[in-house]
């Protein structure tokens, strides 16, 4: 019982999240339209690749972008990690906002991939790209914490730490 205590409590630290919902953020801060296919590689979160030929509206790229996010999310419940993280890449490359807090909730699930992974250094760079959106994020701040100290990195780990706790 002890056990699957701990076990449930990893799990806990390690979930995905869903952050605010995309009608949260305001129409000044969206697009009108999702910009054109990007050449990016899958997993650098860069541009936008609409499901169709035609730009999707603003809150269709954002209802797209949180199906994505809820595939990665039912994909990363059942250890799919690798496929999980494609599906957050989309969600990022879908929204039309990419300094909106949606995303960055979208960024940390996908750290939580590669940290599955044991991609450490993903899973900063991951981090790093949901604090800079919202640098109050304290799941991101733990999860970069515990990346850098799986890393060897114990010095960055324990300034995430304490970052982590002054937040709370």
């Amino acid at each position: 019982a002890q056990r699957r205590r701990r076990m449930r409590a990893h799990a806990d630290d390690l979930a995905v999240e869903s952050g605010p919902e995309p009608s949260e953020v305001p129409d000044s801060a969206k697009p009108t339209a999702v910009p054109a296919a990007s050449t990016a590689p899958v997993g650098t979160g860069t541009g936008a690749q609409p499901s169709s030929t035609e730009a999707l509206s603003s809150s269709e790229a954002w209802d797209e972008a949180k199906r994505a996010k809820e595939r990665g999310n039912k994909r990363f419940t059942g250890r799919q990690y690798e496929q999980a993280a494609k599906d957050y890449t989309r969600a990022i490359e879908l929204a039309p906002d990419a300094r909106a807090e949606q995303v960055s909730v979208f960024y940390c699930n996908r750290a939580a991939c590669f940290s599955m992974l044991e991609d450490y250094a993903a899973c900063v760079r991951d981090c790093d790209a949901a604090l800079d959106i919202n640098p109050t994020y304290v799941k991101a701040l733990n999860r970069r914490g515990t990346a850098r100290e799986k890393a060897g990195d114990n010095a960055g780990a324990l300034l995430d730490y304490t970052a982590s706790c002054l937040l709370k």
